[in-house]
């Protein structure tokens, strides 16, 4: 009797250590075959190109599948808008297979013309930067759940870089000779930009009456502080016999000159994607004369 009993024990034993494995295997199935949201991540926005004409944007993706098994992304679309105006779109209709616990990286490159860009945000050429945002929307084939949309977005803001912009403010009379006549002419130099730049040349030529009165060059390395307007004072001395005999009587009354300004000036952003550039000078109005 006491040993059928044992083997009742035993029996009883065997059947709760197999029904918990049992237990645990259909955990550990269940597992395996509920099927999750793969996750999507827009990890950077950033700009490779940056000029005073274009721009290139690459947006940086990545998709995780945490199941364990695979699963399919059928196709993507993007959008770029600019200043909540669609203004780049398209979509990539290649299947992707992602395989169990892998991960996958998307690289879109964007690249276009701030002319365009301000144009189709119906923006003024003065605007200095453009509010922009990317969105992507992924389309996926999940076992047991079918198709799942699933998107990704990121906002943000870019310079639009502008050229300086020199102009001859005024010419002031210092003093007059009856042969000579000393002279300061004052150069603002507007830099619109979001950031600085560095002059490395400015050479400039002055025009008065189809005479040239001085021609020259500004030191380089001269800042020029993010939106705001430099003051650069030239002196130079005029004499009467080089530029004509009716300099004198015009610097004796008159209370502004008509002129025309030329040069070139060569500049250098202060922002690690903007290469230096050149750009021409040309000018022409009338500036006052003070003295």
């Amino acid at each position: 009797m006491k040993r059928f009993r044992s083997l009742i024990s035993v029996g009883l034993a065997g059947v709760v250590v197999a029904a918990g494995i049992v237990l645990a295997s259909c955990a550990s199935l269940e597992s395996m075959v509920r099927p999750v949201p793969p996750e999507v991540s827009l990890r950077d926005v950033r700009l490779t190109d940056l000029n005073f004409t274009t721009a290139s944007l690459v947006v940086d993706l990545e998709i995780s599948n945490p199941n364990s098994f695979a699963i399919t992304l059928e196709r993507f679309s993007y959008v770029l808008t600019v200043e909540e105006q669609s203004f780049l779109s398209g979509a990539n209709p290649e299947r992707l297979s992602i395989g169990p616990g892998g991960q996958e990286s998307i690289t879109l490159p964007f690249e276009f013309a701030f002319a365009e860009a301000l144009n189709v945000a119906r923006m003024g050429s003065a605007s200095n930067e453009l509010r922009y945002s990317v969105t992507v929307n992924f389309v996926f084939d999940v076992p047991l759940l079918g198709e799942l949309r699933l998107p990704v977005e990121q906002s943000g803001t870019m310079p639009v870089p502008r050229p300086p912009r020199p102009e001859l403010r005024a010419v002031r009379l210092d003093s007059l000779g009856l042969s000579a006549a000393e002279l300061t002419m004052t150069i603002g130099v507007e830099n619109p930009n979001v950031f600085a730049f560095v002059i490395e040349t400015l050479q400039y030529e002055l025009f008065v009456q189809g005479s040239s009165w001085v021609r020259g060059s500004i030191a380089a390395g001269t800042r020029l502080p993010a939106e705001e307007v430099t003051e650069i004072d030239v002196r130079f001395g005029l004499r009467y016999l080089e530029v004509g005999a009716g300099v004198y009587q015009l610097l004796r009354g008159a209370e502004q000159l008509e002129y025309r300004f030329e040069g070139l000036s060569a500049v250098r952003p202060d922002h690690p994607l903007i290469p230096a550039a050149e750009f021409p000078l040309s000018q022409s109005g009338a500036v006052p004369l003070r003295r």
